[in-house]
């Protein structure tokens, strides 16, 4: 019998890692990569990386301020299902579901390994530290007759091909996952969260030989079973815990999930343990995530209906309830000037105000532990701006979908017609939010100087369906899904009509013909 593991310590000097906001947004990059039926062109440092027309090659161009420094061809086992940049490393994750391969390209072109994977996977998660990936079918997305749902392949990135892979079947998940998750470290280990209907199943990644640990998610108080949606991680460093707050579908169960490993483990045995605890203080449609202060760990909680936050000590259960409006169901954490944790809460469905909640004040029970502020429109989502008070405000409108709120003085900026967002990306290096939008059939780049909040907009001349910031090069790219593809470069500080550059598949094609 292994040794029963040892009871949990109380956490302190807490690291927090979010990997999807539990009132989930639909803008920001999530997790783990679905399956994708357009291949977007993505960012490796200065280079940009595109599939090519035939299917066998990557393109890799190099770019400076707008402009195209060199180009290269890199080889693959196999046409692309899709494509990942490997963090932390110049190399780029190519997944072929027909060829059952994982192909690792150093954009360079100085490496490229093939990695068997021995199934027709479509979805791929990347460890933030790029030393592990994960394979995975996710639901309603396969285009193999035959495969098993319920198989991943944990993939060490480091390892040698042969001992890279290892194949594993989850019988709790009964079906496909819902989505992939890979912790931050606890301790020297990192474990995959696969989030299933009714059930999370746990895996430690440097053990793949292991049994996983499979939790059924099932209220405590009334009964049922409880789809996962999500999950936010913190780790207690001192005792390698490792904390996870999953919500689901249905809202009203959010269950903590506190991960430890334990000595005395059999060989093929889980050699960690798993104490699950439901959470109060949620109704349907409310968010939580997960907040350290000090030396203590906190959930945070949204009750739309009844229009409260609450804040709660895990390691004590207990807690604090601020009454504010109905409806909330977005959380933002984020840092004061002075480092004060702070919190927005707002509500999705017909937000017109905010919420910005003095943590602090609120777990002290102090007075004044929020301010409320309000826009002239509409919003769904408030991104933040680092280092400031400022928030992005996207708005449901074809016309201007997009503003600034500073959350401190209420002010709050417009751009006009911007039209409607389809994607943004903020770039801290650059001092810049860039925004494609679409407008009367026209798709346009906006450049917004962060200090001065002055936009300037460029015409993507022939279209654009994605879009990539390269800080490194200094450059924006645009990318048109047609027959062959197109690539619209500009210089990131200087995004204009005048500095457009329009690279056709024709005109890629021939650089290789020279």
């Amino acid at each position: 019998m292994p040794a029963a593991p040892p009871p949990l310590a109380r956490p302190h000097a807490l690291a927090l890692a979010t990997t999807l906001a539990l009132g989930a947004c639909p803008l920001p990059t999530p997790p783990d990569l679905g399956a994708s039926t357009a291949l977007a062109p993505i960012a490796v440092g200065p280079t940009l990386v595109l599939p090519e027309p035939d299917g066998a090659h990557l393109l890799a161009l190099d770019l400076a301020d707008g402009r195209l420094v060199a180009s290269r061809r890199l080889p693959l086992s196999g046409p692309p299902s899709l494509l990942g940049a490997v963090p932390s490393a110049p190399v780029v994750a190519a997944l072929s579901s027909t060829h059952r391969t994982l192909d690792l390209l150093a954009v360079d072109g100085s490496e490229h390994r093939t990695l068997h994977l021995g199934a027709p996977f479509e979805g791929l998660a990347l460890s933030p530290d790029g030393t592990h990936a994960i394979a995975y079918h996710p639901p309603g997305t396969a285009h193999a007759v035959f495969h098993n749902d319920n198989e991943i392949a944990l993939v060490d990135l480091s390892a040698p091909a042969d001992l890279a892979v290892t194949r594993k079947t989850l019988p709790a998940l009964g079906g496909a996952p819902l989505s992939v998750h890979i912790s931050p470290p606890a301790g020297a280990r990192r474990y995959a969260f696969v989030l299933s209907a009714e059930h999370v199943a746990i895996t430690a990644l440097d053990a793949p030989q292991r049994a996983e640990r499979s939790v059924p998610l099932v209220s405590l108080t009334t009964g049922g079973n409880r789809t996962p949606t999500g999950v936010v991680f913190a780790v207690d460093p001192p005792s390698s815990t490792l904390w996870a707050i999953v919500s689901t579908r249905e809202a009203s169960s959010v269950y903590a999930l506190a991960v430890r490993r334990f000595p005395g483990a059999a060989p093929d045995a889980p050699d960690f343990d798993v104490a699950l605890t439901q959470l109060a203080g949620i109704t349907p449609g409310g968010a939580a995530t997960l907040v350290a202060r000090a030396d203590t760990l906190y959930t945070l909680t949204t009750s739309p209906s009844a229009g409260t936050v609450t804040l709660t000590d895990l390691a004590t259960a207990t807690g604090r309830t601020l009454a504010l409006t109905p409806g909330l169901d977005r959380i933002h954490l984020f840092s004061g000037p002075d480092l004060t944790p702070l919190a927005l809460v707002w509500s999705s469905a017909h937000g017109t105000t905010f919420h910005v909640v003095d943590l602090d004040r609120l777990a002290s029970g102090a007075n004044k532990a929020f301010e409320t502020r309000t826009s002239h429109h509409a919003f769904t989502e408030l991104l933040p701006i680092p280092a400031t008070s400022a928030f992005i405000a996207l708005h449901p409108s074809d016309d201007e979908g997009v503003s600034v709120i500073d959350a401190a003085t209420s002010r709050i900026t417009g751009f006009g017609k911007t039209g409607r967002v389809v994607s943004l990306a903020l770039s801290e290096p650059l001092g810049r939010l860039f925004l494609l939008t679409a407008h009367a059939g026209d798709a346009f780049i906006v450049s917004v100087d962060l200090a001065t909040l002055h936009p300037e907009v460029a015409l993507a001349p022939e279209g654009a369906d994605a879009f990539a910031v390269l800080p490194e090069a200094a450059t924006l790219a645009a990318f048109a899904d047609r027959q062959g593809g197109l690539v619209t470069l500009w210089p990131a500080l200087a995004a204009a009509d005048d500095t457009t550059l329009v690279l056709s598949a024709f005109l890629l094609d021939g650089l290789f013909q020279r």
